[in-house]
């Protein structure tokens, strides 16, 4: 078993591998930034389901969530007859006049519970887009013969007024009004009908906004196709829809066209152009993206538009049924690496991937939807506490990196294999992503990144085979001197520069106790159990004093045939309290009347701090907890730990052997000026 040092001297640049060292070199900012959003499609969120807390602990500042625009708790709307657009615009200016109180009985989102959640997240600062389906019936707006149902256009205008004001009242600014309209199970559409429902919807929610939140435009990305290159036309296939006009290409051509017929350079019924689509393929995604950006710019005039991907991965849930490979899978998560890497270069604003509940789905052939990074049930959301698939630990690394318009440096890298990258830098701190496929084991890469001569820490992060998005190196650089860290094979590093922190000593803690629902008990391993069986190791800390980056290691020992993940939590407690087990009778870990461990929207009093990989063997497994340290304000004060043995689906025993934990240390960090 491969054994990460802790520590490392930057001046120690030797080779271990076979291959030849990759070299990369880090330059001035090029002007170019990374999206503005990366986030996910979520699946469902009901009350008192684990879904929330993995959205936090994902660091996703984006979620893409799917409404109906009718459903059984929506007021049925009065049916009016509406004969032409002179009508309808009539009647829309006598509509805008509703009180709130009636526009909030005119939809609901349907699900139970879940639109808290959805607001819930908006206060913590994740984009919400809002997706509002509405599911089209043949010519149910335009005939055969081009003729428009003015009485449809009425209904649909006033619905989406209603739920535009609706959500913008909960802070949801961000809408899409349709999902692929060029999917084949979406061909009851026309490509004229789907223009005329784009600017239907689009001026109802503009014009709710105008109504009641002045001053603030809301955002409409579109046509959300399935594919790149549908923004153009297409021949030789059985859908014809697209034969004489593009799907992306008329929806922006014609965004400054008013639902009746006129143009208006000054209103636009889109502000983003959104597709979807899988690939494993890093160069075809980035030639296709720099192609679409090409086309963009000549159906607006050479002006631009910003771009987001509101649906990606590596492949579909039909893609991966009947096949082996999963969400954990090296090829995969490796090349999901790859294929965001390009993503992120400048060429995307926004990124949702899709998605991340991974549940066990009784009743399809695939059984699982392997297409979810989380381990978070759709079906059964309140009986396990779920985990993250290595493809979720390979976006944490991105989203934590490079969301929010991060500005990007040039790279230089001499290299014997194909290999992608990416770098940025804020406040003096640079951060490098390479993700790529090698036969070795692992290889050496000798980073040079001048531009501090004081020196300060490296933090390594890893997702591979062996390790579970944990840090893997910790390296005091020294002055503008190159230093070298490991690649796995398979699989992504991330590479945080951190001018002027220094480490302090490890300290080992002496606290650990074993313990169950009912309290401590003897021994030191975990054992796969629910409600009272339930076993959790606890540590705590003395007073905790870091000025950045605070690490615990986790020392393991697993006699299983195969890995064992454990969820790390962390909590601030009393540094006088010895005994007490803080939340686990408080319903926070610990559901009594479900009988099964369950992370429960942790909030802000208890955080996953993050998962350890107990591969067989033993191993030394280091895991950042600054997040959950820095979301409370005395981050100085004791902080205790739980590690629970992880259950991925509800009933999931696992193997019989226990995983041992021998010891737990922590790590924290100087500034070192303070030296």
């Amino acid at each position: 078993m491969k054994i990460f040092p802790l520590l490392i001297s930057c001046s120690a640049l030797t080779h271990v591998c076979a291959s030849a060292p990759i070299n990369v070199e880090v330059g001035a900012l090029n002007g170019r930034y990374s999206p503005e959003i990366i986030g996910y499609n979520w699946s469902l969120n009901p009350q008192d389901s684990n879904v929330s807390a993995f959205i936090d602990y994902s660091e996703a500042n984006g979620m893409r969530v799917r409404m109906r625009s009718k459903n059984k708790y929506s007021a049925p709307l009065p049916q009016e007859e509406i004969a032409s657009a002179k009508e309808l615009a009539t009647a829309i200016e006598a509509f805008r006049k509703t009180p709130p109180a009636t526009l909030r009985t005119m939809w609901q989102h349907d699900v139970d519970g879940e639109f808290e959640r959805i607001v819930e997240s908006r206060a913590k600062g994740i984009k919400v887009l809002a997706c509002v389906t509405y599911g089209a019936k043949p010519h149910e707006f335009i005939d055969e013969r081009g003729a428009v149902s003015w009485s449809a256009a009425w209904e649909y205008w006033r619905r989406y007024y209603a739920i535009a004001f609706i959500l913008g009242e909960n802070g949801i600014d961000y809408f899409q009004l349709f999902n692929e309209p060029d999917h084949k199970h979406q061909n009851a559409i026309t490509l004229n009908e789907y223009i005329l429902l784009t600017s239907l919807g689009s001026d109802a929610a503009q014009t709710a906004f105008e109504d009641h939140f002045p001053g603030l435009k809301p955002g409409i990305s579109a046509p959300a196709t399935a594919g790149i290159k549908v923004f153009n036309r297409r021949s030789g296939r059985s859908d014809t829809r697209d034969l004489t006009a593009g799907w992306g290409r008329s929806t922006l051509e014609l965004m400054h066209q008013r639902w009746d017929g006129k143009t208006d350079p000054d209103w636009s019924s889109v502000t983003r152009y959104a597709f979807q689509a899988y690939s494993r393929n890093a160069d075809k995604i980035a030639a296709y993206l720099d192609w679409l950006d090409g086309e963009i710019k000549d159906a607006t005039d050479g002006e631009g538009f910003p771009i987001t991907t509101t649906e990606f991965n590596v492949a579909t849930a039909g893609n991966y049924s009947g096949t082996d490979a999963t969400q954990d899978s090296p090829k995969d998560y490796t090349s999901l690496g790859e294929t965001s890497l390009v993503m992120s270069d400048g060429r995307l604003d926004e990124i949702f991937y899709f998605r991340m509940t991974q549940n066990a789905f009784n009743g399809v052939p695939e059984g699982i939807k392997k297409n979810g990074t989380h381990y978070t049930s759709n079906l059964d959301p309140y009986h396990h506490i779920g985990g993250t698939t290595k493809a979720a630990e390979v976006i944490k690394l991105l989203a934590s990196s490079f969301k929010n318009r991060v500005p990007l440096c040039d790279l230089t890298i001499t290299a014997d294999q194909k290999i992608y990258a990416l770098a940025g830098e804020v406040n003096r701190e640079r951060t490098i992503v390479l993700a790529g496929k090698n036969d070795q084991e692992s290889v050496d890469v000798i980073i040079t990144s001048p531009g501090d001569e004081s020196g300060g820490l490296v933090v390594v992060n890893e997702v591979s085979e062996n390790e579970h998005g944990g840090v893997v190196q910790l390296i005091e650089k020294t002055e503008n001197e190159p230093y070298s860290v490991k690649m796995p094979g398979y699989g992504v590093i991330r590479i945080r520069e951190l001018p002027g922190m220094r480490l302090n000593r490890e300290v080992e803690l002496k606290n650990v106790r074993m313990a169950t629902s009912s309290g401590f008990c003897s021994g030191f391993e975990l054992n796969v159990g629910y409600g009272s069986n339930t076993t959790f190791v606890y540590a705590k800390t003395a007073a905790l004093e870091s000025d950045g980056p605070v690490f615990l290691q986790v020392e393991t020992e697993n006699s299983n045939d195969q890995d064992v993940f454990l969820h790390l939590y962390c909590f601030k407690v009393s540094e006088d309290s010895e005994e007490a087990l803080p939340y686990v009778n408080k319903g926070v870990l610990l559901k009594p009347d479900l009988g099964e461990v369950l992370l429960n929207r942790l909030g802000y009093d208890v955080f996953l701090g993050g998962t350890v990989e107990a591969s067989s063997g033993s191993k030394v497994s280091r895991v950042d907890i600054t997040r959950a340290i820095n979301a409370v304000s005395d981050r100085e004060g004791a902080w205790g730990f739980y590690l629970v043995r992880e259950p991925r689906f509800s009933g999931d025993e696992g193997d019989a052997k226990p995983v041992q934990v021998n010891a737990l240390s922590i790590r924290t960090t100087t500034a070192a000026n303070k030296r």
